[in-house]
């Protein structure tokens, strides 16, 4: 556990301002209706909690614990720091609409579900990741009534060449995540994603994207071993291959001018990218290139 000391005047990110102003624009976001859907959470009206009401019931009663110690010591854990990233993260889709990729406006509708919620903000984060490479251009294929079409579409800068892309969330890689997953779970899970999402994946070339939110680098490993074992049957000729992504909460260690030592939490990601050996297409998936550009052209 983390302890920190908040100095309103020196820390501005954990400053009651900051707290304030975070929980005003997560009330206030767009198409989301805040109070019912906080209404049928506090009633068990849901199919299930709520992530996004339970963050920022989070984040109040962390407000008012800082107020309450009177700028003194409080604990910031690991429940409070994703609460406080996750909410800022998912809020910058709504305050900056080119972050959104196109086709993709109902940010509050997807969000306003509790069996939507992981599923849009990874499928929103892996797409602003894999936008910002700069060796693709990522949109939003819309759902068709009747059909099972896949959640983006990922083109060559010349769009010559692109992609269908489906995200999967599985329930068990979202914070809080399993401890841990055995490679055979997670080909289970690959396996079956697959088997299940076989219509969006095999009517065009297509990458399956696994998602989650704070998969641990051991988890996101087991996640690409479980991949390449199912992968390596050599089926499935138009499937690219599979990539794993999932957002993740880090800190980072300074010291101050007082010479006490503090830290900074960031956002990031993690990902790794499993190639199908079975696949013909001209533009493949490649691991061997750095984080932050998963995707390349092959001449």
């Amino acid at each position: 556990m983390l302890r920190a000391r908040v100095y309103p005047d020196r820390v501005a990110d954990l400053s009651l301002a900051y707290l304030h102003s975070l929980l005003t624009r997560a009330k206030a976001a767009p198409g989301l209706e805040f109070e019912t859907v906080y209404a049928k959470h506090e009633k068990c009206d849901l199919a299930r909690p709520h992530r996004f009401i339970e963050l920022v019931q989070r984040v109040e009663s962390f407000a008012e614990e800082y107020e309450d110690s009177g700028g003194g010591w409080v604990k910031i854990d690991g429940d409070i720091s994703i609460g406080l990233m996750e909410l800022d993260r998912l809020l910058t889709y709504y305050e900056n609409p080119e972050k959104l990729p196109p086709g993709f406006d109902d940010v509050g509708a997807s969000l306003a579900s509790t069996e939507d919620y992981a599923h849009t903000l990874v499928m929103l984060d892996a797409a602003w990741f894999m936008d910002a490479c700069g060796n693709g251009h990522v949109e939003c294929v819309p759902t068709q009534s009747g059909a099972r079409t896949p959640d983006l579409r990922v083109l060559t800068d010349d769009r010559s060449f692109s992609w269908h892309v489906e995200v999967h969330v599985a329930g068990e890689l979202v914070h809080p995540v399993v401890a841990s997953l055995s490679v055979d779970r997670a080909r289970y899970l690959v396996d079956e994603t697959l088997r299940r999402k076989k219509e969006q994946l095999r009517a065009s070339d297509s990458f399956l994207l696994m998602g989650g939110l704070g998969c641990s680098e051991e988890i996101v490993d087991a996640l690409k071993e479980g991949a390449a074992e199912v992968l390596v049957e050599g089926r499935r000729e138009r499937l690219a291959g599979v990539h794993i992504y999932s957002s993740v909460l880090w800190t980072e260690e300074y010291r101050r001018d007082d010479g006490r030592v503090a830290a900074r939490l960031h956002n990031g990601s993690r990902t790794a990218t499993v190639e199908n050996p079975g696949y013909t297409g001209s533009v493949r998936l490649s691991s061997a290139l750095p984080p932050d550009a998963p995707l390349r052209r092959m001449d």
